[in-house]
């Protein structure tokens, strides 16, 4: 400061130049964190430590009057559901109430129409009225089985979201997902990618993009190359599957199975 390179400026007149703003939370953490490596699971942090986030909008600002939108995160009502064949396979059951009164669980598949059923992504759908410790324990457990399971983080991740129904109750969407790899060097946007688990490349695929997220999960893209705005335009709902499908984990479907299985969990 005393060479005067360096000038004061109020946080208040930062704070009107950022559209970053943000609000503190903080809150107690119900479960461990765990991690999974070769050598086993350890945990990274214990329930009950205390936690802060920062939540604050997406504003969007990369282009000119860019709006806001909030995702409908893949959740599709009955009446929008789609049952015909190469659509949804929805696996449902009856749950008891450990994981919370009124609990349901839908595993989900997502492929394109008329393309083969065992090369299909996949979903577990949670449905609740409220966020029970049950389920959090629930989910929580079944993140570290299949890490330990299918690889570790260095072969899969796991694609979350949490919101309203608008019917008063919450959805869950958790869904295991491949570690993609980047095939050329260059912007992550316009290269190809493959997943290592099926050993396929977006090209073989035929699709323009290939990576899930928040927003290109339920159908929300950022376009930087003129064949993905064609391929979306003209078949965007095929698109949309076509790249749930092609990050498809296999043998995620029995770990999952087997787990609700063993969790004792299905109402008799």
């Amino acid at each position: 400061m005393f060479s005067r390179r360096i000038v004061v400026v109020k946080r208040s007149h930062m704070e009107r130049m950022t559209l970053a703003r943000y609000f503190p939370l903080s809150w107690k953490r119900q479960q461990p964190l765990w991690g999974s490596a070769s050598t086993g699971k350890f945990q990274v942090r214990p329930a009950g430590v205390k936690e802060g986030s920062h939540v604050r909008a997406n504003e969007c600002p990369y282009a000119a009057l860019h709006g806001m939108s909030l995702s409908a995160g893949g959740f599709a009502d009955q009446r929008n559901s789609d049952r015909k064949a190469g659509g949804l396979e929805h696996w449902v059951e009856r749950l008891n109430d450990i994981l919370g009164p009124h609990t349901m669980l839908e595993i989900v598949d997502i492929n394109a129409e008329g393309s083969d059923p065992e090369n299909s992504g996949l979903m577990l759908r949670c449905r609740c009225p409220e966020l029970a410790p049950g389920l959090v324990r629930f989910l929580t457990q079944l993140r570290l089985r299949l890490l330990e399971c299918l690889g570790g983080p260095e072969a899969i991740d796991f694609l979350v979201l949490c919101m309203s129904d608008q019917e008063g109750s919450f959805v869950v969407i958790f869904a295991p997902t491949p570690q993609l790899m980047q095939l050329q060097e260059g912007h992550a946007d316009l290269v190809p990618w493959a997943n290592p688990l099926t050993g396929e490349s977006s090209e073989i695929a035929g699709i323009e993009e290939s990576r899930l997220d928040f927003g290109k999960g339920v159908g929300h893209f950022l376009v930087l190359k003129e064949e993905l705005r064609k391929q979306l335009l003209d078949k965007g709902e095929d698109t949309l599957r076509r790249i749930w499908a092609f990050n498809r984990v296999p043998g995620s479907r029995k770990v999952i199975e087997d787990f609700i299985v063993q969790q004792n969990i299905l109402e008799t």
